[in-house]
Order: C-alpha cells, then structure tokens, then sequence
C-alpha cells in the first residue's frame, strides 16, 4: 500500500494501515464475544459443552466468509470480460 500511495500520502496510508487492523481486531473480538455469550459460553456445564461453544466461535465467520465467498463469484460470473477485450 505504501508503493502505491504518493510520497505526499505515504504517513497517512501508513497510519492508516495500523488503523484498519486495530478497528478490524475489535469487531473480530465483538462478534466472537457476541458468539460465546449467545451459545451460552458463559456458563458450561462440561468440558464438552466448552469444546462445542468454542467450535461455534470459529464456525460462524468460516460460514459468513464462505457464504460471501460463494454470493460474490455468482455475482461476478456473468460480468467477465473476455481477454484482450
């Protein structure tokens, strides 16, 4: 990102990078909290009950990203150019 920015740009894209991670770490921590609490992570009743709660943390952004993954290539599969075009 710092090639491509200008020489003028270049302190603020490089803050900016730092600012992206930090704010996507926070959401990242959010849902998985949000995710712990719905599936009742707080309070298990065994050490299976854990290992499946945590599995459910890990599972729902694998799902969304895969879903997204999938909506995004229907989306543009019918927009390609051919090539030298």
């Amino acid at each position: 990102m710092l090639r491509l920015s200008g020489d003028t740009d270049q302190d603020v894209a490089g803050a900016s990078t730092t600012t992206v991670q930090l704010t996507a770490t926070a959401f990242g921590s959010a849902v998985a909290g949000m995710v712990a609490n719905a599936s009742g992570f707080a309070d298990p009743a065994t050490t299976a009950d854990a290992a499946r709660h945590l599995f459910a943390v890990f599972l729902v952004p694998a799902a969304v990203a895969l879903a997204g993954a999938v909506l995004v290539s229907r989306a543009g599969a019918g927009k390609r150019s051919p090539a030298g075009k």
